[in-house]
């Protein structure tokens, strides 16, 4: 569910025709904004089998990607990254290398760059805290390519363990990049019952998207009953409308510094004299723009073959625009 994924748009769908058949007045606030698109990534075993592995959240902006699209490298276990699991990779070549830790390992994985490795993949944990989480995304514009395993990576990559320190594998590897893509906040008004009440309107949001230190892998439990409740008072509202008018927003971009929230509260607080000169200021310049293109595409800018006359004939007038002091053009 993290923004502009699958998941979050088969669900602003849902609740978008939730909204259309409730029978009150809906819509939905639509904006553009950029969205985390993840790259396909695959791990080829010696065996001959592929697995998949997800690409964790940027650093900051830039996806860290690998430069060449298939490449062979060797996969090193490093467990947690602790001084023992060091001792049992002393003499395996890191430089190069792909190393394979688990989850839980804290923020060592960064300790091991300075050896020349080119990526990391972790494996899934039993529990999750979400220290850990954050200990793998740093702040910092450096693109390191960091990968979740499957569970089927993560079995693979086991076995492979049990019997040596590290496995060559080949690497096959879409870059993961930014996207601007159209999200919307699903909203409905339930009118009031009561005449005297029914002009004050209640606010009640719930977010649509999640986030996780893996974007593929964000299923926003959590945040999801917050939109069931949602979902539920507005069945209830359908049977026995509230003496107030209530709004109800399923926002969107809400993990993106609460994006949906800032442009819904836009919405609805700034002053309707302001958004009307914005929205003629806007008009009056794609009016504009558009005559602009319209002109000058009526040009065509073709080479202009001067005969040597005519050639040092203008010669001497850039000659005499200089003396007199002017700017040749």
């Amino acid at each position: 569910r993290a923004p502009g994924l699958p998941g979050n748009l088969a669900l602003q769908a849902v609740v978008e025709r939730r909204f259309s058949e409730s029978g009150f007045t809906n819509g939905t606030l639509r904006f553009d904004t950029p969205v985390f698109v993840p790259g396909k990534t695959l791990i080829r075993l010696p065996d001959g089998l592929s697995h998949a592995v997800y690409p964790m959240h940027p650093s900051l902006v830039r996806p860290g990607n690998f430069v060449e699209p298939e490449f062979e490298a060797s996969l090193i276990y490093i467990g947690r990254g602790q001084v023992e699991d060091l001792e049992r990779v002393r003499g395996v070549e890191l430089n190069g290398g792909i190393a394979v830790m688990e989850f839980d390992s804290g923020n060592r994985w960064q300790d091991l760059l300075r050896h020349g490795i080119r990526g990391f993949i972790f494996l899934p944990s039993e529990t999750y805290a979400h220290s850990e989480a954050t200990a793998k995304v740093y702040n910092s514009e450096v693109a390191v390519p960091r990968f979740m395993a499957s569970d089927a990576a993560a079995v693979a990559l086991r076995k492979q363990f049990a019997a040596a320190r590290s496995t060559p594998a080949t690497v096959v590897s879409e870059p993961s990049l930014w996207n601007l893509q159209d999200l919307g906040s699903p909203w409905v008004l339930v009118q009031g019952s009561d005449p005297e009440t029914a002009r004050d309107v209640l606010l009640i949001t719930a977010p649509i998207d999640a986030s996780c230190v893996v974007p593929e892998m964000a299923y926003g439990g959590d945040t999801a009953g917050n939109l069931m409740m949602l979902l539920d008072l507005l069945e209830a509202w359908r049977k026995q409308p509230p003496r107030c008018s209530v709004l109800l927003v399923a926002v969107n971009a809400h993990t993106q510094g609460y994006l949906g929230e800032r442009l819904l509260a836009w919405h609805l607080l700034q002053n309707q004299n302001d958004i009307t000169v914005l929205r003629d200021g806007l008009a009056l310049e794609m009016r504009q723009a558009s005559m602009y293109v319209d002109y000058y595409n009526k040009l065509r800018l073709e080479p202009v073959a001067l005969a040597p006359d005519q050639l040092s004939d203008a010669v001497r007038v850039l000659r005499a625009l200089e003396v007199q002091g002017h700017a040749a053009p």
